[in-house]
């Protein structure tokens, strides 16, 4: 992080919940359970990203 601060970038941690996902895991299987927390990597991926281009809009 210090690298990244001394660049000049910006950093940001967040953590963060997703509802009933238990009953998904233990309801469909690992599997989906897996796929739920990749799609809202996805998801969280695409917004930040989206946000970061607005950002840097003249």
């Amino acid at each position: 992080m210090d690298r990244w601060i001394a660049d000049g970038r910006v950093c940001a941690l967040s953590r963060l919940g997703i509802d009933h996902f238990q009953q998904v895991n233990d309801g469909a299987g690992f599997a989906a359970g897996d796929e739920l927390i990749r799609s809202a990597g996805r998801a969280l991926q695409e917004a930040a990203t989206g946000h970061a281009r607005d950002l840097d809009a003249p």
